[in-house]
């Protein structure tokens, strides 16, 4: 036996498989993906939580305006001292800056959420949309 029957010197075309069938098949080149084109997104808001807050004096709303800085996802506070409203903005939990804000002003709560729905047919719940000036006959 010969020394270069024992060792491999190079391509053997007999040792791929399929090569007998035909013509060897070449790997199709992908299709070059395009990136989607997305519409640039505006940052979203930082969800709000707005507190009623009943200030007496300048001291409460310093306070108030330094209470949240220590919480989590904070971002920003606004002190309406006029309104009774205070604003804060960020990933944080309206039950902890509630609880933050009552420890300044007991009567601290959350702002009322506006109505959306409003009822129809006056409201006043004598019935609805009868006319007031019709002769009884």
């Amino acid at each position: 036996m010969a020394a270069a029957q024992l060792f491999y010197e190079g391509y053997d075309p007999r040792w791929i498989l399929g090569r007998d069938k035909g013509p060897p098949v070449e790997a199709k080149p992908k299709p070059k993906e395009e990136p989607k084109k997305e519409a640039p997104k505006a940052p979203a808001a930082p969800p709000l939580v707005e507190l009623k807050v009943p200030f007496c004096c300048e001291g409460c709303v310093e306070k108030m305006t330094d209470a949240f800085y220590d919480l989590d996802g904070f971002e920003s506070v606004r002190v309406d001292a006029d309104a009774g409203k205070v604003t804060i903005s960020g990933k944080v939990k309206a039950e902890e800056c509630l609880k933050l804000a009552k420890k300044i002003v007991r009567r601290s709560e959350l702002w009322p959420k506006k109505k959306e729905e409003k009822k129809e047919g006056g409201g006043d719940g004598k019935g609805g949309g009868e006319k007031k000036d019709e002769k009884k006959k």
